[in-house]
């Protein structure tokens, strides 16, 4: 909490003035990160047209919403697991929201011959929001990049959109 006052130039005091707990805090905060990436992610690739391209610019938007919001990110995605049965309704929707969106785009993808009957939207959300949540802590973590001993990337640019291309690919029929 030390840290969230520290960011929010505040006292950890000050901060417990507004909140009366710890999850309360970072409850507000992941409602305002889910705000924020619905603008940053969602909205910015919603009037794509076909539903294979509107997912390969989601994974782009969502790894570079994450590296350029690293902090809020992990608030969001690596801290500690979220009571669903706390949130009201709207806010279970906005939380989900992401997904939502992307069950929709597979199973329209599924409708127009674009993705392969085959392709189960449920699982394919999940398999498709695990991996880009991966590579984006891989990449906030420092385990992706350039100056990794093994296996340096040398364009991390290029490596995403390759990463996405290659998990995407496998949807065509």
């Amino acid at each position: 909490m030390r840290a969230i006052a520290k960011r929010l130039g505040i006292s950890a005091t000050a901060l417990y003035q507004h909140f009366d707990s710890k999850a309360a805090i970072l409850h507000q905060i992941r409602v305002y990160g889910h705000e924020l990436g619905q603008r940053e992610v969602i909205d910015r690739v919603a009037a794509i047209d076909d539903p294979v391209d509107r997912l390969r610019a989601w994974g782009q938007a969502y790894v570079n919403f994450s590296r350029s919001n690293r902090w809020l990110y992990s608030v969001l995605m690596e801290h500690e697991q979220i009571n669903y049965s706390e949130m009201s309704d709207d806010e279970l929707a906005t939380h989900l929201q992401p997904l939502t969106n992307v069950r929709s785009w597979i199973a329209e993808g599924r409708e127009r011959g674009v993705i392969a009957a085959s392709v189960d939207p449920d699982m394919t959300t999940l398999r498709i929001i695990t991996t880009v949540h991966g590579l984006c802590s891989l990449i906030n973590s420092g385990r992706v990049d350039e100056n990794h001993p093994i296996a340096p990337v040398r364009d991390l640019s290029t490596f995403v959109d390759e990463f996405i291309d290659s998990m995407l690919c496998t949807l065509r029929p």
